[in-house]
């Protein structure tokens, strides 16, 4: 029995082993693509919304671009791309159909002057929606040296973080990439770029990370045990459960039924807060801090003031039920120096200025409370900063992983 190969696939299979000898001969390759129909420069009105009827992202475009690509080899491929832009001309997305189908769509951010997130999205399997597959933050960062004019280009190095979505086998997995192109512009050497990739997994309420890939001038310390933090960045929201989470459990409070809320709208000069009371964490939204250590200082800090209650309810003082719950699953406090610190949380819990808790009062400032939280916080920031991986994360901007 003959199978039947339409006369496009042919051609088209003719032109990519004409290339091939052509390449092995040092020729250049033949161009298959050509352009159809151009046109730039339009108001974008609705055009944005006919463009992808299924899908509304939240951005606004000024004007639109519109090409149409053939090949030569194929007379049946047929394919268009729309780009929009904002009033300043930056792309904020673009629309990608072949065949007259919508096969792609990226939109693109600018959290700043110099970095802009991209956001892949590929229709979903039921073919009613769109999902997103990947996202990358990219960052340039342009370097002025003294030895050159103004008039010439500075080089530049750029840092992308990407993520690449995928569920299989029941299990969520994001896969993060770093990648780390220094002075280019031929200032910089190839063998200066530096790559690294790993695997997030959610299991459960565990986020676990392996299959971890680098480049070799990539010196990772494998034993840190920030490094999954370090992945998915202590400023993000999922960041910040993860570093609460792994210090909660390292104080045996994982078992206290802890909840942790991030980019919560907290009072002035309040970056996190622990009630006792209510069980709960909550953080402000660090993604425009600098530093990730102002971070984890913040998340470190507030899980010490959750120890400090528990020790006070295994003490036998608590009057809240995480409090006695402390008490009844994690026992009475038996040790002489564990039961004389105590004592001293719960006399500074009897003096702790709840209704003025700020900076600028002294008896906020000076509560044992608060002096034991910033105590223990600036040795896991040591922690955190005196780590080879340090430098290395520090040059990405956060981009937080998304489970939903």
């Amino acid at each position: 029995m003959l199978l039947k190969v339409s006369p496009e696939k042919i051609r088209s299979i003719g032109f990519r082993v004409v290339n091939k000898f052509r390449l092995a001969c040092n020729y250049s390759a033949l161009k298959d693509f050509k352009l159809l129909s151009k046109s730039e420069n339009m108001p974008a009105s609705n055009a944005m919304k006919n463009a992808v009827k299924i899908f509304e992202p939240d951005l606004e475009a000024d004007t639109f671009s519109y090409i149409s690509v053939g090949k030569i080899s194929d007379s049946s491929y047929h394919s268009e791309i729309m780009t929009f832009y904002d009033k300043c001309k930056r792309v904020v997305m673009r629309v990608f159909k072949k065949n007259g189908e919508l096969n792609k769509m990226r939109c693109y951010e600018y959290p700043s002057c110099d970095s802009r997130v991209i956001s892949t999205y590929e229709p979903s399997h039921s073919g009613d929606n769109f999902a997103l597959v990947t996202a990358e933050y990219q960052r340039i960062t342009t370097l002025r040296l003294h030895s050159q004019l103004r008039t010439e280009k500075c080089p530049q190095r750029i840092s992308s973080k990407k993520i690449v979505v995928s569920d299989s086998d029941g299990k969520k997995t994001r896969e993060i990439t770093f990648l780390y192109t220094p002075f280019n512009r031929g200032v910089g050497k190839p063998s200066d770029r530096r790559l690294l990739k790993g695997l997030i997994t959610k299991e459960g309420n565990d986020i676990v990370l392996g299959n971890i890939e680098k480049t070799d001038n990539v010196d990772l310390d494998m034993n840190d045990k920030y490094l999954t933090v370090r992945f998915l960045d202590p400023r993000t929201d999922i960041g910040i459960q993860t570093l609460t989470r792994q210090l909660l459990k390292s104080k045996f409070l994982d078992k206290l039924r802890i909840s942790v809320f991030t980019n919560c709208q907290l009072s002035e000069n309040t970056e996190g807060s622990f009630s006792a009371a209510s069980r709960r964490i909550l953080f402000k939204n660090f993604s425009n801090a600098k530093f990730h250590e102002r971070a984890v200082d913040c998340v470190a800090h507030e899980v010490e003031h959750a120890y400090q209650y528990a020790q006070i309810g295994r003490l036998g003082k608590g009057k809240t039920s995480y409090e006695t719950d402390a008490m009844r699953i994690l026992g009475e406090l038996d040790n002489t120096d564990e039961i004389r610190e105590a004592v001293k949380y719960s006399m500074a819990d009897l003096k702790y200025p709840y209704k003025d808790a700020n900076w600028s009062n002294p008896f906020y400032r000076d509560n044992y409370l608060e002096r034991k939280a910033r105590e223990a916080s600036e040795k896991i920031v040591d922690e955190y900063e005196n780590s080879k991986n340090y430098n290395f994360f520090e040059e990405f901007d956060p981009i937080s992983v998304n489970f939903a």
